[in-house]
């Protein structure tokens, strides 16, 4: 295995690889995250954020940012850390003991080595999950209405089952959370079937639950809430006049979604089989040391 030379204390990637450096970002990472929450519950701000969280990031920013320039530098200070952090990260691999000819535990180092690099390519994901593809969210649909969607597809719902009580449509997101008991809502019986049309052709079709959402391939319909029909709505009188709800969904498609969470499982996993290698095989050897 080829192996690098030990970095040199005044060397570029001795300065990238180094604890004070990654220790630098994470500090300012924390306010900087901060921050941002408490803009979220800014009354100026929040809106952006909302509407930031309706769609991808990288359309967003191409998007908005110049129209919201305090949100944009935020968030382009955000990546700026996050890939500085990566840096830090790929340069800490390249001194790792795992890279060395011949470390005398070669388990632990290994996994060492597996573990920055399931880090890496978790950020990475992070990224790609939120550049990848597209997101709609917050369309609200009533039973024969129909949405476009940015891949040129039409999503059109066709009838919905909703068990829930008037009082809990028209609640707010963490009132509708609270009060969301077994006894109140059986999530079974809360759900809207659709279909997917391309130039007026069906093209796929399904159902989602509340809590399950509707899954082909990439492709993504989560079934948020229900709100109450008016017949006051735009183009919703004579629908409204059959039904007493409608349906507020978000659609996505990402082939990175599943392959994404996956990999943070198996990340999880290695930090559990690393600090048990670390915390019961130190006591092991600090037993059979005589300590």
């Amino acid at each position: 295995m080829v192996t690098l030379p030990p970095p040199s204390p005044r060397s570029l990637i001795a300065r990238l690889s180094s604890l004070t450096f990654g220790a630098g970002l994470m500090a300012a990472l924390v306010p900087w995250l901060a921050i941002g929450i408490g803009l979220t519950r800014y009354e100026v701000t929040a809106p952006v954020f909302k509407a930031m969280n309706d769609r991808l990031f990288l359309s967003w920013f191409k998007a908005a940012a110049f129209d919201q320039p305090l949100i944009g530098a935020w968030l382009l200070v955000l990546f700026v850390i996050s890939g500085l952090l990566l840096v830090n990260l790929v340069c800490c691999c390249l001194y790792l003991p795992a890279l060395k000819p011949r470390p005398q535990n070669r388990s632990k180092p290994l996994l060492l080595l597996i573990l920055h690099l399931l880090v890496g390519l978790v950020m990475i994901g992070h990224a790609a999950n939120m550049t990848v593809g597209y997101k709609t969210a917050r369309i609200k649909l009533l039973p024969g209405q129909s949405a476009p969607l940015p891949d040129g597809r039409q999503l059109r719902l066709e009838t919905l089952a909703c068990s829930f009580p008037p009082e809990l449509m028209n609640s707010e997101r963490e009132q509708i959370r609270r009060r969301m008991t077994r006894d109140r809502v059986r999530l079974d019986e809360n759900h809207a079937d659709f279909t997917v049309l391309r130039d007026g052709q069906a093209v796929d079709a399904g159902r989602a639950f509340l809590l399950r959402p509707y899954r082909r391939g990439a492709f993504r319909i989560t079934l948020n809430r229900f709100f109450p029909a008016e017949p006051t709505s735009a183009g919703a009188a004579e629908a409204a006049a059959e039904t007493t709800a409608g349906a507020v969904v978000t659609v996505a498609e990402n082939p990175l979604h599943e392959p994404f969470f996956i990999l943070y499982a198996v990340m999880i996993g290695c930090f559990m089989i690393y600090w048990a290698m670390t915390e019961f095989g130190g006591r092991k050897q600090g037993s059979r040391d005589g300590i």
